[in-house]
């Protein structure tokens, strides 16, 4: 098995250690494999430097002559810890013997996750010291290294190694005595970590830490119906049904169908989740008797009663829902596009088009994607209209910034530079263009040679009006997608 390691500690270390630098760089270049080796290569350790990924993996049988450079670097950088944690994952047992010892000497709190790793180490000897040092390291270390600390003892615990699942045991116990590493390793780290410490933690512990995080409300929820008497059990569920977590209240509507309570199970027809909403009407199907469409007509304008008759209404809710379009509530607003486009489809597209520029962001978002669906072209000119017009809203604008991609990308930037915006829209524009400077590689750059000159006298003319940084970042992107030249243009 590969030797493998969380390197956060280190990796944030060595900006301050070059000699963390001077190590890692042969490390890497050694042990580095690209993506197309992946599905012959056990996968260890993802390692993000630079925006790229990195794999370590082990060559079986790497030589003591190999080892050489890596055991005379352990020799000139004796003292420090980083060189130390970085070799204790060479391929090599000699290398990762002289790592550990140093570990186990320098007693630095860092280098615990490491020695917690090494534990499981497939040679005893390695094991051994590693087991011995982290144990006794374990009353040093601090928070953040112990969180490190935790997410390598969850890997090396099922490991069939002498030492691995006492030191893991230790480790877990350490974790458990201190509330701040339990609270950050129930909100930050991976669903297998959580899920491993989960079982030693309280009911009463897991709402006092991290109740706002969705998986442990949804533990913390599965043990409250296990342990409900028949006389709580209803009450609790009802309390269930209302969580903000989804997958609570899909849990509390599959309680529900359990014990057949159909109230309930009615009342949860009116989820604002649809997956919540077709369990309960899965669950009153089975019961039989319901009719959802003429439940839902009669809850109208709720949204969602809209988003449920959009579910399960006919084409003739369609003139029903159509006049919601109109409503006060971005909410209702965006629930009754979706089920105008799917009840009525093309026959309201017009209707729908209209909230191209409605004030809220999110209306304008949901009224272009059902436009999409429904295979009508948006007039991306008409958001151009409304940033030049000076009655338009400060929401209304803000919509129309976010929309301006649909008159290609060029264009897009031509707007960006050059709408009269207001102060209170600034952060917005440069927030649009930095977007439009990540994406700009990803997407060609549709608009032909006039509009990518036109981008660029724009931002020539405007220059002074925006940041320096900005127009910096966007005169080398436009550079860097200029429209390849003709033949004709070369020669000139």
């Amino acid at each position: 098995m590969a030797p493998s390691l969380t390197l956060g500690p280190l990796l944030h270390l060595a900006k301050d250690d070059p000699a963390v630098d001077e190590v890692l760089a042969p490390l890497l270049d050694q042990w580095m494999v690209g993506r197309a080796g992946l599905e012959q290569l056990e996968i260890e350790h993802t390692y993000h430097r630079f925006g790229t990924e990195v794999f370590f993996y082990a060559r079986p049988g790497a030589s003591r002559e190999e080892a050489e450079p890596f055991l005379r670097m352990l020799e000139r950088h004796a003292d420090s810890w980083g060189v130390a944690a970085a070799l204790s994952i060479h391929p090599s047992g000699f290398v990762r013997q002289r790592a550990v010892e140093n570990l186990a000497r320098l007693r630095s709190p860092w280098g615990v996750p490491f020695l917690v790793t090494r534990s499981a180490d497939w040679v005893d000897v390695i094991a051994t010291i590693a087991s011995t040092a982290a144990e006794r390291d374990l009353a040093i270390v601090n928070d953040a290294s112990l969180f490190d600390s935790l997410v390598a003892a969850h890997r090396i615990e099922r490991r069939s190694r002498l030492y691995a699942a006492e030191v893991a045991r230790l480790v877990r116990e350490a974790v458990l005595k201190r509330p701040a590493v339990v609270r950050r390793a129930m909100r930050h780290s991976r669903a297998p970590v959580q899920r491993w410490l989960q079982q030693y933690l309280s009911t009463e512990a897991l709402v006092s830490i991290a109740a706002a995080d969705p998986g442990v409300r949804r533990e913390i929820a599965r043990r409250q119906l296990s342990s409900a008497s028949i006389e709580e059990r209803s009450d609790l569920i009802r309390r269930l049904a209302k969580d903000r977590v989804t997958s609570v209240r899909l849990m509390a509507v599959q309680a529900m169908r359990d014990q057949s309570d159909l109230s309930a199970l009615s009342e949860a027809r009116l989820d604002a989740n649809f997956r919540v909403r077709a369990e309960a009407r899965l669950a009153l199907d089975r019961a039989g008797g319901f009719d959802h469409a003429a439940f839902y007509r009669e809850r109208l304008p709720s949204p969602w009663a809209v988003a449920g008759l959009g579910e399960k209404g006919g084409p003739a809710d369609a003139e029903l829902v159509a006049p919601l379009l109109r409503a006060p509530t971005p909410r209702v607003r965006r629930e009754a596009i979706v089920a105008v486009a799917s009840l009525g489809g093309r026959a309201f597209a017009s209707s729908i088009e209209e909230l191209v520029l409605d004030p809220s962001l999110r209306v304008v978002r949901t009224a272009v994607r059902a436009l999409d669906r429904l295979g009508t072209t948006v007039d991306g000119e008409a958001f151009v209209r409304v940033l030049h017009d000076p009655t338009s809203s400060v929401g209304q604008r803000r919509a129309a910034l976010g929309s301006l991609k649909f008159l290609g990308r060029l264009q897009q930037v031509v707007q960006l530079i050059e709408a009269p915006i207001g102060p209170e829209l600034e952060s917005t524009r440069r927030s649009h263009l930095q977007a439009w400077v990540l994406r700009a590689d990803r997407y060609p750059p549709y608009g032909g040679a006039a509009t990518w000159q036109r981008a660029v006298d724009a931002l020539e003319r405007n220059r002074r009006h925006l940041p320096d940084d900005l127009v910096r970042a966007v005169g080398e992107t436009l550079a860097r997608i200029a429209p390849a030249k003709s033949p004709n243009e070369r020669n000139r």
